[in-house]
């Protein structure tokens, strides 16, 4: 897996389930919403997907992933506000890098 190069990976690879952190995700020209099925990587601990050209929302989907310690989804073009209720949700998340998005509204108090 060393050897991928940009956009060899389609989205189908999120059938990945055994994984704990997803890195390789960062810098590879993905574009458009991330998939629902990105929900189904329960056990992901890291989920990095910076400097790409993802759209829209943080997804829900994300909520079902509930050993979430970080989440990077820098330099993106996600849009709208930051759900008050990540941080219920996400109870192991400590590290949350959202910069150079289009983000808005307030973040959660906890």
């Amino acid at each position: 897996m060393d050897k991928l190069q940009k956009n060899e990976l389609q989205w189908g690879f999120f059938f990945w389930g055994i994984f704990q952190s997803l890195y390789i995700l960062s810098n590879f020209e993905f574009a458009g919403e991330r998939p629902k099925e990105i929900g189904n990587l329960q056990s992901l601990e890291s989920l990095f997907m910076a400097n790409n050209m993802l759209l829209g929302s943080m997804s829900m989907e994300i909520y079902n992933m509930s050993e979430l310690r970080e989440i990077g989804f820098g330099n993106n073009s996600l849009s709208g506000a930051l759900p008050k209720c990540i941080c219920d949700q996400l109870l192991e998340l400590e590290s949350l890098y959202l910069h150079r998005n289009n983000l808005d509204g307030q973040l959660p108090e906890n």
